[in-house]
C-alpha cells in the first residue's frame, strides 16, 4: 500500500516541482539581493536596557535581582547588558531616542517587553528570552512553594542555569537576513499542508475519482491514512533535505552543525503540516485543488504574521496580542529553528516540539475518526 501511494504522489509532477524549487528560488533571490550584508546592530555589543518597576512586591524585587545578576555577570561568555531603573515616561523617551535598546515594565505577575520600531533580530530575541525565562522561573517557584517548599533550595540552584538560555553562540555578528532564510524554509515546510490535502484526495471518495476504488477497499481506513501519510512524509522530508543542503552550501548558513536537532525540528514540523492539511481538507468542499486553494489562505496568513514579509511584525504582535505568536504555527517553527541555529542552550525547544507533536497526533486522530465514520450513498 505504501508503494502504491508513493507512485501516485510521484506522478504529480507539478506539485513536486513547486515544492522543491519555489523555496530555493526565493532563497536565491534573497541571496542575490542582500548578498553577505551583516548588521553590526545584531552583534553582541553592549545592550542598554531600562527597567520600569511598577509597584512593590516579590515579583518586581526578583526581576531586579535577576537583571542585576545578568549585568554583573557581563563578560566574554555572557550577555553584555547595562541596566538602568527609571519611570515609564523616561523609558519611553529613551527608547524613542535610541538611548536604550529595549525596556521592561514589571508589575505584579507580569513583565512587558517594549522594543524600538526597528529593532535587530538578536536584540528582540534577547529581550523576549529574558522575560520568558523569568516568567517560567517564577511559575516554577510558585508551584514549588505550594506543593513542596522543602525543595526550594534545589529548585533555585537549577533555575540559576536557565539564564544561559539567552546566550547566543555568534559573538561577532548575525546576518539580519537569516530570519528570511529560516522563514522561507519554514514556509516550504508549512506548505506541506497540500500533501495533507493529497492524502485526503487519495482516500476520500468525494474528493477525487481515483479515491473511489480505494474507498471501497477492504483495507482499514486507519492503515490507508497512515500509509499515505508516510508516503507524503518521505517525499516532503526529501524535499526539505534539498533545501537544507542549499542553505548550507549555497547560501552559507551553517545548519548541518546541528543536524540532529534540525532533523527533529523538521520532522515534527512536517508531520504537523501534513496533519493540518488533512484536517483542513475535511472541512472544505470541492475537489483536491479547491480544498488546497481554500486552505492556502489560512496558511498564507500564518506565514505573513510570522514575519516572512515584514520581519518586525512578530514584535508588534508580541506587544498587542502575544497569544497570536504562541499559537501561530509559522512563528513557532521560526522560533524553533532560530533557537537551534543561534542559541547555546536549546531552552524550551523540546517543549515546543512536544506541543507540535501532540497537536499533530490530535489532528490525525480526529481526521481518522471522521474518515472511518463516513459513508456514501453511491460510488
Amino acid at each position: 500500500m505504501l508503494t502504491y501511494f508513493l507512485k501516485m504522489i510521484i506522478r504529480n509532477k507539478t506539485a513536486l516541482f513547486w515544492g522543491f524549487f519555489f523555496p530555493i528560488a526565493l532563497m536565491l533571490l534573497f541571496k542575490i539581493t542582500f548578498g553577505n550584508i551583516v548588521s553590526t546592530e545584531n552583534s553582541l555589543d553592549e545592550r542598554n536596557v531600562a527597567v520600569v518597576l511598577q509597584g512593590e512586591g516579590l515579583y518586581q524585587d526578583n526581576f531586579k535581582a535577576m537583571m542585576d545578576e545578568i549585568a554583573e555577570g557581563t563578560g566574554t561568555d555572557e550577555l553584555n547588558i547595562k541596566v538602568e531603573y527609571t519611570d515609564l515616561d523616561t523609558a519611553t523617551e529613551k527608547l524613542d531616542s535610541k538611548k536604550v535598546d529595549f525596556y521592561y515594565v514589571v508589575s505584579d505577575e507580569e513583565v512587558e517587553v517594549h522594543l524600538g520600531e526597528k529593532y535587530g533580530i538578536a536584540t528582540g530575541m534577547i529581550a523576549r528570552e529574558i522575560a520568558d525565562t523569568y516568567k517560567v522561573n517564577m511559575d516554577i517557584i510558585d508551584e514549588c512553594m505550594t506543593s513542596d517548599p522543602s525543595k526550594m533550595e534545589e529548585v533555585a540552584r537549577s533555575l540559576q542555569e536557565r539564564i544561559s538560555y539567552i546566550s547566543l553562540e555568534d559573538k561577532e555578528g548575525i546576518d539580519i537576513y537569516m530570519w528570511y532564510y529560516i522563514s522561507t524554509l519554514v514556509m516550504g515546510i508549512l506548505f506541506d499542508y497540500s500533501s495533507g490535502i493529497r492524502v485526503l484526495a487519495a482516500i476520500r471518495a468525494d474528493v477525487s475519482g481515483s479515491a473511489m476504488r480505494v474507498a471501497i477497499s477492504s483495507s482499514s481506513k486507519t492503515k490507508m491514512v497512515l500509509s499515505c501519510l508516510l508516503a507524503q512524509l518521505i517525499l516532503s522530508l526529501s524535499k526539505t533535505a534539498v533545501h537544507i543542503l542549499f542553505m548550507q552550501f549555497v547560501i552559507g548558513i551553517d545548519i548541518l552543525s546541528k543536524a540532529g536537532l534540525v532533523a527533529i525540528g523538521i520532522a515534527s514540523a512536517t508531520v504537523f503540516s501534513i496533519c493540518l492539511g488533512i484536517l483542513l481538507g475535511m472541512f472544505f468542499k470541492g475537489d483536491a485543488q479547491a480544498r488546497e486553494n481554500k486552505s492556502l489562505g489560512i496558511v498564507m496568513l500564518s506565514v505573513f504574521i510570522s514575519g516572512e514579509m515584514i520581519v518586525t511584525l512578530p514584535g508588534y504582535i508580541e506587544k498587542f496580542a502575544p497569544i497570536v505568536n504562541r499559537i501561530n504555527p509559522a512563528t513557532l517553527f521560526n522560533k524553533i529553528f532560530y533557537r537551534i541555529l543561534l542559541c547555546e542552550n536549546t531552552g524550551d525547544l523540546m517543549t515546543n516540539i512536544a506541543i507540535i507533536t501532540a497537536a499533530s497526533v490530535l489532528m490525525l486522530v480526529v481526521s481518522i475518526i471522521i474518515l472511518r465514520r463516513e459513508t456514501y450513498a453511491s460510488l
